[in-house]
């Protein structure tokens, strides 16, 4: 018995054989002999020797009820039963006997006989860990979650070592949404069996539900040095990466997952986000395909894949993914949220900000919905600029942190010291705003002004190796909360802190709320932050004009000009306009098809009808080559009397240099015509650098202005009109007059170069004393 004990089954058994060599009618030693049978998996072998030992000692309860046992697990239930039902008529208090009935009776789906008799072998022997375990387990099983906690907590108060039961109470708390109590138990396992995985995993899963991402990758790193071969510990870590400061590691785990099970959909569809920040779209689409190919009706996997055929230009199938995942959860916000995103990417703002508005009636405060709604309001002619000032108003009080910000520490304030600016943005990178603002790193004055960068580039490029060493400190906030980002603003010492393009890509204005500079400011956004803790907004006197009727809660600083531009390098040459050798003029516009509203139809129509046999040319990246984005603005024009062969829609050609291939575009346009009421910014600097004019329409937002802004600084005011009938009028004047279109050819180009939109050192004495002049009156107000 002291080797069985021990676990030594083969001395216990030879031991036992010694015994029954003496006496062959020993009871307790054909008893033992038979569980050490069991023990060793000769199942037969042990239902003969304790069969024996029951003929031996016919009144004893506890070896019947060791026959059932046995013959329970052989699948020999009918004979169980009826040894049971014979213990316990010999003793109808054996504890054993009633948890071996209600083993039974949950083997055969009896659940609500198990649960009764499971309570039963508790009533007998309140000690027994084992039964309050199975009845705990039992009422998980049975989706009674919160009568479960009580027998589980039981179980293991008597028996700690009970991982199965500590694992399952874990699970019920998290179900409860007590993650610190499930957190303990989890915690308590790991330190009393370090050696069972599932508690570590476990633990990280807890503390990611928490926000604790990096203790979460330490519990997950602790199981995988216990085993390294498994792929859903590895696929959490890559989860609990991604969700911290270090995400850029977290594929390398992803990878591992898959290695390990190929089958994880889980970890192909995580190794697909991941892929996606990378921007590595044709990977990206392969892993969200594997993942759907194991599960093909899951709404999270349709929506990850129809999101990256969105950003590729593959519009027809993001739209028929992301009906069939709303199909199959009407109610998930995600399903609205992608469809609203491919409305607007179609130009249907009014139709993306019903679907924002339906996400926001499930998920009221979803961040990145709510910052969506906004950026739709700006491509709508439906929402007027009071009601658009009110939504970013609510959207400040819906985010802004409910403790009050840290105090900055005391500084002395001297109007002329070295000023440190600081500009925080996703966007340094290829991208318009990093060419915009790239003056204010090369154009600065060393002397007097120190510049560090606050990046969030999660696919740095050869324009972000570029930036950095153009300034004096470059610190990546990528994972880290808006509370975090403002403490690296307050420990670099900030005195103004500029957040560019706040309602747009992965930026991040609500920094602002926790006053980490004595000055904070917006450049190049859309429209107000809506948060009292934005001090300031620069724009232009044409931009954001003095009484206009836009909102703000920010104090506007009207510079000469907010939209400063860089020469295009190597940009095509100059061909005269297309109408010479086709005799027909072509109008063109090449922006994102979310600016092609209504209005901006209603205009490009009237336009077409008073210049006969002329057409349009559309292209944005891939999305014309979407049916749905075609169909759309097909009848959109045929509804204005429009026929769709005067319209051309032009895809991305894939060509090794796509930059110049798009430009050069540009020779098959006479007339670049603006979109309205978000115009073009970039697509009005690149049609004005290949010599088009431009005619847009000034409205009353600032994304309605800035073209009028550019045309005015280039000496072209005369293109921007100020009514529908003004647009309409200055085209076709364009179109009529095929010499001025010949002289706007051979001299835009050099007339840009000239002007205040390319004057880099110009702009930038005004930048700089703007920033001296708002730290003085900092100062002052001491």
């Amino acid at each position: 018995m002291a080797a069985h004990s021990a676990g030594q089954f083969a001395a216990a058994a030879a031991l036992y054989r010694a015994v029954l060599d003496v006496d062959p009618r020993h009871a307790d030693a054909l008893r033992l002999f038979g569980l050490t049978c069991f023990q060793t998996g000769q199942t037969a072998t042990a239902i003969e020797w304790l069969s024996k030992a029951v003929r031996e000692a016919p009144t004893t309860s506890q070896y019947r009820t060791d026959l059932a046992l046995v013959q329970m697990s052989a699948g020999r239930l009918e004979e169980a039963t009826r040894m049971l039902a014979a213990a316990l008529a010999l003793a109808p208090e054996s504890p054993e006997a009633w948890f071996n009935r209600a083993m039974l009776a949950e083997g055969a789906k009896r659940r609500d006989e198990a649960m009764a008799l499971f309570r039963r072998a508790t009533w007998t022997r309140p000690e027994m860990a084992e039964a309050h375990a199975a009845l705990g387990t039992l009422l998980v099983a049975r989706g009674n979650t919160k009568a479960a906690v009580g027998p589980l907590s039981q179980a293991i108060a008597l028996d700690p070592e009970l991982s199965e039961a500590r694992l399952k109470l874990g699970g019920a708390l998290q179900e409860l949404g007590r993650q610190e109590e499930a957190l303990a138990y989890y915690a308590g396992g790991c330190a009393a069996q370090p050696e069972v995985v599932e508690f570590h995993n476990n633990r990280g899963n807890v503390l990611l539900a928490l926000g604790r991402a990096e203790e979460a990758a330490g519990a997950y790193r602790v199981g995988l040095a216990f085993r390294p071969d498994l792929g859903e510990t590895f696929n959490n870590l890559g989860n609990a990466v991604i969700a911290g400061p270090h995400r850029d590691e977290a594929g390398p785990f992803y990878r591992r997952a898959v290695l390990l099970r190929p089958n994880l959909a889980e970890a192909l569809s995580g190794l697909g986000r991941w892929l996606v920040d990378r921007e590595a779209h044709e990977e990206a689409i392969q892993r969200f395909r594997q993942a759907l190919a194991i599960e093909r009706e899951r709404p999270e996997y349709l929506s990850n894949l129809g999101s990256v055929l969105r950003t590729v230009g593959q519009l027809d199938e993001a739209l028929r993914l992301f009906r069939h995942a709303l199909a199959l959860a009407p109610g998930n916000p995600e399903g609205h949220n992608n469809m609203a995103s491919a409305t607007l990417t179609l130009g249907d703002a009014d139709d993306a900000i019903r679907n924002y508005r339906r996400t926001l009636a499930i998920a009221p405060a979803v961040l990145d919905v709510c910052r969506n709604l906004l950026t739709a309001t700006l491509y709508s002619t439906a929402v007027l600029p009071a009601a658009a000032f009110a939504e970013h108003r609510r959207f400040a009080e819906l985010f802004r942190p409910k403790e009050a910000p840290t105090p900055l520490p005391a500084r002395a304030r001297e109007p002329e010291k070295r000023l440190r600016i600081g500009y925080l943005s996703s966007d340094f990178r290829h991208h318009p705003i990093a060419r915009n603002t790239w003056p204010w790193l090369t154009e600065r004055d060393r002397t007097h002004f120190e510049v560090v960068c606050f990046a969030e580039v999660h696919k740095p490029d050869h324009v972000t190796e570029q930036l950095k060493p153009l300034v004096d400190g470059w610190i990546s906030i990528i994972g880290r909360s808006d509370a975090e980002v403002a403490a690296e603003v307050r420990r670099a010492g900030i005195d103004i802190l500029i957040i560019l393009a706040g309602h747009f890509d992965r930026n991040r204005p609500l920094v602002a709320t926790y006053r980490p500079a004595p000055i904070t400011a917006s450049a190049h956004d859309g429209a107000t932050s809506g948060l009292e803790e934005m001090d300031y907004l620069l724009a232009d006197p044409i931009v954001c004009p003095r009484h206009g009727r836009e909102g703000f809660t920010e104090r506007v600083v009207r510079l000469p000009l907010i939209s400063l531009q860089r020469p295009i390098d190597g940009a095509p040459s100059m061909e005269p306009p297309p109408v010479l050798r086709t005799g027909a003029i072509t109008f063109g516009s090449f922006n994102n098809p979310a600016k092609v509203t209504p209005a901006t139809v209603e205009l490009w129509a009237g336009v077409l009808h008073a210049v006969p046999g002329s057409r349009i040319v559309l292209k944005y990246r891939n999305v014309f080559g979407a049916a749905a984005a075609r169909q759309r603005l097909q009848a959109m024009f045929a509804r204005r009397g429009i026929p769709a062969e005067r319209l051309v829609m032009a895809a991305a050609s894939g060509t090794a240099d796509p930059v110049l291939h798009h430009l050069a575009l540009y020779h098959h346009v006479d007339i670049a015509l603006d979109t309205f009421p978000f115009n073009g910014s970039t697509t009005t600097f690149e049609a004005l650098w290949m010599g088009l004019p431009v005619v847009t329409l000034m409205g009353e937002t600032m994304m309605a202005r800035w073209a009028g802004s550019m045309l005015a600084h280039v000496g072209r005011r005369e293109w921007a009109a100020e009514t529908a009938a003004d647009y309409v009028r200055i085209a076709g004047a364009l179109a009529g007059d095929r010499d001025r279109l010949v002289r706007e050819r051979q001299a835009l180009r050099s007339d840009v170069a000239r002007s205040p939109l390319c004057d880099a050192p110009r702009a930038m004495r005004h930048l700089e004393r703007t920033y001296r002049a708002l730290w003085r009156r900092w100062c002052a107000a001491a």
